[in-house]
């Protein structure tokens, strides 16, 4: 109940903000999602993340302002996350009851490892826009993102070391091969920043495609338990769209 009333309220005034507005356009998009876990680089289990390609679609409202000031709010489905390849270090939930490893010992293993997380996200923007035919933009702005689903991903096919360079063996190989809804570990809102530039072609007054480029970076930290790092969501957004404009008349 609490995550619906700010939703509520938002929506209640981009409605009244539009009633008001000069000009009112909506559309929709779709494109990719490049993200990349963003984490301090004192923890182990949370380095060395990089940038994974997912799917990203949504709807936006853009209510103007001015002719060239707007208010251009988004509801999106957005992948996030990151992958990791090679020697890491292994939790100890993922470690055999049948290899005995004494406290505070860490061990490795060299594997695929592949974080995915999927969110629905409200970025509401400030936005400058002018031209003619070609019509140029630049936004920025907060948002908000719910965690929708969340999974981690491990494959390949290791033995664990003692070491980060993989001289020490204590096991023979085994298989890693895991899918584990991780969801309950991480918290369910995120906030950010996020902000970035377009270009749009109007085929008449009405009716254009645009071309977006965004970036957005997470400042919540992900995990619930930061024994395992301390984490924060980032990504570029890369979408073709298309739009159609309502016109309004200034009270």
């Amino acid at each position: 109940m609490k995550a619906k009333l700010p939703i509520a309220a938002l929506c209640s005034c981009l409605l009244a903000t539009g009633l008001q507005a000069q000009t009112t356009s909506y559309g929709l998009y779709g494109g990719i999602s490049i993200p990349r876990l963003q984490a301090s680089n004192d923890n182990i289990y949370t380095q060395d993340f990089e940038s994974r390609s997912a799917a990203t679609f949504g709807v936006f409202g853009d209510f103007g302002i001015t002719p060239v000031f707007s208010i251009k709010a988004i509801v999106s489905y957005a992948g996030e996350g990151g992958k990791r390849d090679g020697m890491q270090p292994v939790p100890a939930a993922a470690i055999p009851p049948a290899l005995p490893v004494p406290p505070g010992v860490t061990l490795y293993g060299n594997f695929y490892n592949e974080s995915i997380l999927n969110y629905l996200e409200i970025p509401v923007m400030a936005k400058w826009e002018w031209g003619g035919k070609f019509r140029y933009y630049v936004n920025a702005g907060p948002y908000i993102g719910f965690l929708l689903d969340a999974t981690q991903k491990v494959n390949g096919n290791s033995a664990f070391f003692l070491d980060k360079n993989g001289t020490q063996p204590v096991s023979p190989p085994r298989a890693f091969d895991e899918s584990a809804d991780v969801k309950d570990e991480l918290n369910t809102v995120n906030v950010g920043l996020t902000g970035g530039v377009g270009i749009k072609y109007m085929f008449n007054d009405t009716h254009g495609v645009l071309l977006d480029l965004r970036g957005a970076l997470g400042l919540s930290t992900l995990q619930k338990n930061e024994t395992y790092g301390k984490s924060k969501t980032g990504a570029v957004f890369v979408a073709l769209g298309y739009s159609f404009t309502l016109h309004k008349k200034t009270k």
